[in-house]
């Protein structure tokens, strides 16, 4: 993968995110974090397309891409619409309904820790 480049990481990144991953970091911290993880670790910005870049780099910043695509779009009300949509359909419109302790699925992973 030398095709791709690593991303920048300054300290005040490193610390906003542990912040953000202990529930610690203050509004500011929560921002820096969410920049850099869409903007450096996603490459949100930049085109997941380089020519001439060897496929597997290419499938890697595809990915990459995707994921910030993805995190940018839970700040959009059409993302939010569908979510209620889909978790009502899921659900059957059920208050405080808690998908994880409903599916048999991850109750028996959970018991077989």
């Amino acid at each position: 993968m030398a095709n791709i480049h690593p991303p920048i990481i300054t300290e005040a990144d490193v610390h906003a995110v542990r912040k953000v991953i202990a529930g610690e970091a203050t509004p500011e911290e929560q921002r820096r974090a969410m920049i850099w993880i869409g903007d450096q670790a996603c490459r949100r910005m930049d085109s997941p397309y380089e020519p001439g870049i060897d496929p597997l780099d290419q499938g890697v910043l595809m990915g990459r891409h995707l994921v910030g695509v993805l995190i940018s779009n839970m700040t959009t009300g059409r993302t939010l619409d569908a979510a209620r949509a889909a978790d009502k359909e899921r659900t059957g419109a059920v208050p405080n309904f808690n998908p994880l302790r409903a599916d048999p699925r991850v109750n028996k992973r959970r018991s077989q820790l």
